[in-house]
């Protein structure tokens, strides 16, 4: 047995743990202060912030993500729908809310329409939420293209 290799495993599994210790933590302290910021940040009409920390250029920003979910909670209808739209592939015992919302921004950001049925028994909403980033975003992503398509269908 090498165990000097043993010995870099279990230093490399104890440091894992302390990593994702440490990354609970950080993700405990970002959601204490992230909806604080978003309302300051839409209070203030910003979009983004450059921001340098410790030597490093950081654009934190608004980022909203399409979802699709049940009207009323009703996913027994959403079910059938998803069904009969040919979409089973969605469905199991009940549908997959990270699946159909994936479908849906496809769809929106393809200038395409959802099927009335299905359209009926979802409710389509944006999530904002702060991110950070080292580079800008294309303005080609899915999500701008969705977003853009749903802004523009509200007009």
């Amino acid at each position: 047995m090498d165990m000097d290799r043993a010995r870099s495993m279990a230093r490399l599994i104890k440091r894992k743990r302390e990593l994702e210790q440490e990354r609970r933590e950080v993700m405990d302290e970002i959601a204490k202060i992230e909806m604080p910021l978003l309302e300051e940040m839409q209070m203030e009409q910003l979009s983004s912030l450059p921001i340098t920390v410790d030597g490093e250029k950081i654009t934190i920003y608004i980022h909203n993500q399409v979802w699709a979910k049940a009207k009323d909670g009703d996913k027994d209808a959403v079910t059938k729908v998803l069904k009969r739209c040919g979409l089973k592939d969605y469905v199991s015992e009940t549908y997959n809310t990270n699946s159909l919302s994936a479908y849906v921004r496809e769809r929106i950001a393809d200038g395409r329409t959802l099927q009335p049925t299905l359209r009926d028994v979802i409710e389509i909403s944006e999530v904002p939420s702060i991110r950070g980033r080292r580079t800008a975003v294309s303005e080609e992503s899915s999500s701008s293209k969705t977003i853009a398509a749903i802004n523009n269908s509200r007009s």
